[in-house]
């Protein structure tokens, strides 16, 4: 078994007799500058390596070889931090007022949720229309809770679905959260293009993904083209900026500079 995160679980498997563990683990963060969670590669806490190691020898004699040095496990971190202290809590959010809970610091959790990062993902929120100044769910916010989205890419398929544009806002959306899908660049046009001409298996299945996303939004799919900067203007009209003088300088809608190359 080459050790991934489902080593971590309390999974007996028949004849596994060797782990090979990496020492890295794929862990959630969010990235405020973009409003999107990626996947960062960080190093394994010492709770992880234990149990990685535990699944060999479960049913007969095993090893576990780590690929790191000995004295290296000293320095690891003793448990994975709480994925709540890392997270974007907007969906979290948007879960609790469909709950109606208006205020999820009230909620008994294990591990308390910063409230810094509770005042963002309620600005955001209400940025976005999702809920009411009283934390309770819009009809927005009803019909972004439908989609499996981060709540700022389902705000962008639910607005495009009203126009008949949900079909590419989904794809663009599959495109954002599925990284290599058109290729790498920063021209999200050009690989929304690419994109729709990709014929590979993830490709086929990401398409097939971003129509069932169109039909939870109401849209279909064949819709008419739209740009990808109009769709995703409903994702972040905080980052809709203006020149301000100097060439390639600009001011966000939210107040933040930004400088462009």
């Amino acid at each position: 078994v080459l050790a991934t995160s489902i080593a971590e679980t309390s999974i007996t498997i028949d004849g596994v007799r060797v782990v090979i563990d990496s020492g890295l683990s794929r862990l959630p963060r969010y990235e405020p500058a973009s409003g999107l969670t990626r996947l960062e590669t960080v190093r394994v806490s010492k709770a992880s390596a234990d149990q990685r190691a535990g699944r060999a020898g479960r049913t007969q004699a095993g090893v576990a070889i780590r690929l790191w040095r000995a004295e290296q496990t000293a320095a690891l971190p003793a448990f994975t931090p709480p994925e709540i202290l890392e997270a974007d809590l907007s969906g979290l959010l948007l879960d609790c007022a469909a709950f109606g809970v208006a205020d999820p610091a009230g909620l008994a959790f294990l591990d308390p949720p910063p409230a810094p990062a509770l005042n963002e993902a309620r600005a955001l929120l209400r940025a976005l229309d999702a809920i009411d100044e009283a934390g309770r769910l819009t009809d927005a916010g009803a019909s972004m809770r439908k989609l499996a989205l981060p709540v700022r890419l389902a705000h962008m398929v639910a607005e495009a679905a009203k126009g008949g544009h949900a079909f590419e806002a989904a794809m663009l959306s599959v495109l954002l959260t599925e990284r290599g899908l058109g290729g790498d660049g920063a021209d999200l046009e050009r690989r929304l293009m690419r994109f729709r001409g990709e014929r590979s298996p993830r490709a086929t299945a990401a398409k097939q993904l971003a129509e069932r996303l169109a039909r939870q939004a109401g849209g279909a799919k064949g819709s008419e083209a739209a740009a990808a900067g109009l769709l995703l203007v409903h994702a972040w009209p905080d980052r809709v900026a203006k020149a301000r003088g100097e060439r390639g300088r600009f001011v966000l809608a939210n107040g933040s500079g930004a400088m462009l190359d």
